[in-house]
């Protein structure tokens, strides 16, 4: 189960709150890869979104995060977010940096969390995704688990 204590505490905290708030219902578990490089790829409504994404899986989601997260929300933030594994991409440039983080986590087995929207959407409105995935995907030779 390779969870970083502090994901396993805050995974506990918003789990029930998360699942109450959203009525999250999960499909397809069987889909999720015990093993092996992958990148979950899904829409991004919340705030809790990358919490209840982890709950089905039993390995430690590494999220791309938008930049603006480790530096416009103070220090703590930024290491929270850094001890949670997560790594920031900066959204409006093509962010080498980022691409080669994640790759070196997908080659290593690992599993990269990405929101194509590049941020939270709210309602139904259309969105143009960015092509981050398919890049990091082929690069990478991971599959990628849309949810």
């Amino acid at each position: 189960m390779n969870l970083s204590p502090l994901y396993q505490i805050l995974l506990r905290i918003f789990t029930l709150p998360g699942l109450l708030l959203f009525w999250v219902r999960y499909r397809g578990l069987r889909n999720i890869p015990n093993g092996g490089r992958v990148i979950v790829c899904s829409n991004h409504k919340s705030v809790f979104d990358p919490f209840l994404l982890a709950i089905p899986f039993r390995r430690q989601i590494r999220y791309m995060a938008k930049s603006e997260l480790f530096t416009d929300h103070g220090r703590l933030a930024g290491l929270v977010l850094k001890l949670l594994g997560a790594f920031p991409v900066s959204r409006n440039t093509a962010d080498r940096a980022s691409v080669r983080a994640a790759q070196g986590i997908l080659a290593n087995d690992g599993v990269v969390g990405i929101f194509p929207q590049g941020g939270c959407v709210f309602g139904n409105e259309p969105f143009r995704a960015k092509a981050g995935v398919a890049l990091l995907a082929e690069r990478a030779r991971a599959p990628v688990l849309p949810v």
